[in-house]
This record gives C-alpha cells, structure tokens and sequence, in this order.
C-alpha cells in the first residue's frame, strides 16, 4: 500500500514539476523573445514633442536676427544708389557681424537642442524600458551598426508615444 502511495506521489510531483519546466521555459522564452528592441532615432527625435517647441522657440529667434540682417541689407542698398560710400562701408561691415552671428545662432540653438531633447529621452527611455522589462534597446538610423531588425521588435512609435505624453504631462 505505501508503494502504491509513494508511487502516485511520486507521479503527482514529477507532473507538477514538469508543468513547472514548461511554464518557465514558455515564460522565459517568450520573455526573451521582447528583451532586445530598437528604436528609430531619427524619427524618435523629430516626432518628440520637445524638439518642435526647442525648434519653435528658436526660429523665432532666427527669424528676428534674419529680419534685422534683411533691413539692415535695404538700408545698404539705399546708402549705395545715394552713392554714401562711408555709410555703405559702416553697413557692410555691421552686416558681416550680423551674418556671423545668425550662424552662431543656428550652430549653437542645434547644438542646444540635441543636448536637451537626447537628455530628456534617454531619461524617458529608461524608464520605458524598465517599465516593460527590456534586457536592451538599440537606437537604430539605418546606416549604423544595426543594418536590419524585424519590425516586430519596433517600439519606434510606442516610445514616441510614451514619451510625448510624459513631455506633456499626460503620465507621471
């Protein structure tokens, strides 16, 4: 009777343990499948909500410097069929400064907005990925390291996503 007992027990728990391995297999599998995703960093960045108001803010910056530079160039052009060589000579010069500051303007509002915008996702992308369990996600342009990836593994568009609600305040 005890054999027969020991027998069934010995059954029950090796089923138990089989579903067991099956379940973690399964889970583990399926976990692993998802654990390496990418994201397209070119779309990512110019469809983040924050690089379109940094790029707002700054063409209204650039657009003031270029209608000063442009006014100053009218007023250039009226000394010179007056024939006012000196006020002529002022006005390129100041022109020149103006030029040189409009690409400055431009080099450092770039440079300034790709500082903040990849410093606010690469926070909000850590936080995405461990929030879905991510072992690893890779920033893809196309003509990197990563030269094809199924789309399956994609997350381009959820993380846009993700991210321009966090940016607006839509998720905590």
């Amino acid at each position: 009777m005890i054999n027969k007992k020991s027998f069934l027990i010995t059954i029950i728990n090796s089923f138990i343990l089989l579903c067991i391995v099956v379940f973690l297999f399964y889970h583990l599998k399926t976990e692993k499948e998802n654990s390496v995703v990418y994201v397209d960093n070119i779309r990512l960045f110019n469809d983040f909500n924050m690089t379109k108001d940094l790029n707002q803010l700054n063409r209204i910056e650039i657009n003031k410097q270029k209608k000063k530079i442009d006014s100053l160039y009218t007023l250039y052009q009226i000394f010179e069929e007056n024939k006012k060589e000196t006020k002529q000579k002022e006005l390129e010069i100041l022109l020149r400064k103006e030029d040189q500051e409009l690409k400055k303007m431009n080099d450092l509002f770039s440079k300034d907005v790709g500082v903040k915008v990849w410093n606010r996702l690469n926070e909000y992308l850590k936080k995405y990925g461990e929030s879905n369990h991510y072992t690893i996600v890779i920033g893809t342009q196309g003509n990197g390291n990563v030269m094809y990836a199924d789309s399956s593994i994609d997350i381009t568009n959820s993380f846009i996503q993700y991210s321009n609600d966090l940016y607006e305040g839509n998720l905590n």
